[in-house]
């Protein structure tokens, strides 16, 4: 079955209650997705990032997990972007 909205919701919700979220179960949102282009993972992490972001501090157990989270966000959107560049160089090189 394919990942659906609620299916996302549910993954965003436990990520939120999660005290350490590194950036590879970031990844395994993303993946879980199935997005074919590297683009559209940059895309989907820039808007979980402004989501996460606009979710209010009382929900978190204190700033430091809020900010955890962000930087987990971060991480994971700058190493798509690592990769996207790799796949630009890598075309020019064939």
């Amino acid at each position: 079955m394919a990942y659906q909205v609620t299916d996302l919701m549910s993954d965003v919700i436990a990520l939120v209650e999660q005290r350490w979220v590194g950036s590879a179960e970031i990844w395994n949102l993303v993946n879980a997705m199935e997005l074919a282009s590297m683009e559209r993972k940059i895309s989907f992490f820039r808007e979980l990032h402004k989501l996460i972001r606009h979710i209010p501090i009382d929900v978190f157990n204190d700033e430091e997990q809020r900010q955890n989270l962000i930087q987990a966000v971060q991480k994971a959107l700058d190493e798509a972007i690592d990769l996207e560049e790799e796949e630009m160089w890598d075309d020019e090189l064939d």
